[in-house]
């Protein structure tokens, strides 16, 4: 990002940005010339003016402009809110979900997680289970399909064309700027899993992009930017990062959690809004570890039945069926226990 340091607003502008980098206190004035919005519609229509209107999409239009947010399912949010105010025809595509083939011969597993359960999964870095695309909508790549044509990773286009096997769309940033691509149906594998079991996902590799994670927009540079901060931004560079996609203070709205539009009012005098960026606090991060594990308990359960019953009926072989049966309710009863307990932990604590 190149600013004019001739120009006053520009060098207050940066300055600002600079202080931000390095303040080392846990909240951050913002200055009244960034506008403050009451929804998220309002900040649809500031950073996306007359997107209801057919012919407004372009891609100049979708170039300039893009939201950020913290969290995957907040941009996954703004990005269904947007499509639902674009008009158009909606194309849907459904992804094909499997485990795989080493996993598959486990009938633990199969038996478990069916496929609704694992078209249920949205993992990072994935596209999702369904996704719904209209002519004249901003969508971005999540692999390097084809890097010598401009087809890479985090490369924003614009929908032209939606059939059933291949989408057509114009590249929106790089040297290959308003170049058709074609994307296909790939067959991606996530990186991680938290589950016991691997799976595969044939999908076409892309989200919408009307919004993006502050981190996949490093790199950029728009003229108008919207920041959702109703979910607290994780340390200084994060915020740092948003801001800084944006050249101006009058062209960047942000929108603030009930709360802190209530202390807006409050600062109002002195022309400021506080905003508190620290959220990893070791609290929250008991609390997410809790939930976690009650997540995955609840889901394992099921299986580590499956595998405590197999291993007694190899031990006490096929005559001893009350034994079995006997010791199944009883590691039933303990896994039951041990659950309910870490339950009661997070309501009282929590």
């Amino acid at each position: 990002m190149c600013l004019d340091q001739a120009d006053q607003g520009n060098a207050n502008f940066a300055k600002f940005l600079i202080e931000i980098g390095t303040n080392p206190q846990e909240t951050i004035k913002l200055p009244p010339t960034i506008q403050k919005c009451q929804d998220l519609n309002e900040l649809l229509s500031i950073v996306y003016p007359q997107l209801h209107v057919a012919g407004t999409s372009t891609p100049k239009f979708l170039t300039e402009r893009t939201i950020l947010s913290t969290r995957n399912e907040d941009v996954s949010y703004i990005n269904i809110a947007a499509l639902n105010i674009f008009p158009g025809e909606v194309f849907t595509y459904l992804a094909a979900d499997r485990i795989c083939e080493e996993d598959e011969i486990d009938r633990t597993i199969t038996n478990c997680y069916p496929n609704e359960f694992l078209n249920s999964l949205d993992p990072p870095g994935l596209p999702p289970f369904k996704v719904e695309l209209k002519v004249g909508c901003p969508i971005m790549s999540l692999r390097n399909i084809a890097p010598k044509d401009g087809l890479c990773n985090g490369t924003r286009l614009m929908v032209v064309r939606c059939a059933s096997r291949i989408i057509e769309a114009l590249i929106l940033s790089g040297e290959k700027f308003s170049n058709l691509a074609f994307i296909p149906r790939i067959t991606l594998i996530p990186s991680s899993s938290e589950f016991p079991f691997r799976t595969t996902r044939r999908q076409f590799p892309i989200r919408l992009a009307y919004a993006l994670t502050i981190n996949k927009s490093q790199g950029q540079s728009v003229k108008f930017v919207g920041v959702d901060l109703r979910t607290a931004v994780f340390s200084h560079g994060q915020l740092y990062v948003a801001l800084s996609r944006c050249t101006s203070f009058d062209r960047i709205s942000v929108l603030l959690s009930k709360v802190e539009l209530d202390s807006t009012t409050k600062y109002c005098l002195s022309q400021s809004v506080v905003i508190n960026y620290v959220v990893a606090k070791s609290l929250l991060r008991m609390r997410d570890s809790f939930e976690n594990a009650m997540e995955l308990r609840r889901i394992n359960m099921n299986t580590l039945l499956r595998c405590h019953c197999k291993e007694v009926t190899s031990k006490l072989g096929r005559g001893h069926h009350h034994q079995h049966q006997q010791y199944m309710a009883t590691t039933k009863f303990q896994l039951s226990f041990y659950y309910w307990t870490l339950e009661f932990m997070l309501l009282f604590l929590f």
